[in-house]
């Protein structure tokens, strides 16, 4: 049975990106939504990580700012 709560190195296999870059996302506030149990346990709900992930797709490089 799939989790609907994933660890980061879980998320980070899903989308195939590295843990520091959520991490680094988590800082900045652009990354996808996390849910903080405490100061070291975080996990990502996998709906919302699919969902931000849809949300990153663009036609061109115009649609968005650098």
């Amino acid at each position: 049975m799939e989790s609907r709560y994933l660890k980061p190195e879980q998320a980070s296999e899903l989308i195939c990106v590295s843990e520091k870059f959520l991490e680094k996302r988590r800082r900045t506030g652009d990354g996808p939504p996390f849910i903080r149990i405490s100061r070291n346990l975080v996990r990502y709900e996998r709906e919302k990580l699919e969902k931000w992930m849809q949300e990153q797709t663009y036609e061109n490089t115009a649609q968005y700012e650098e």
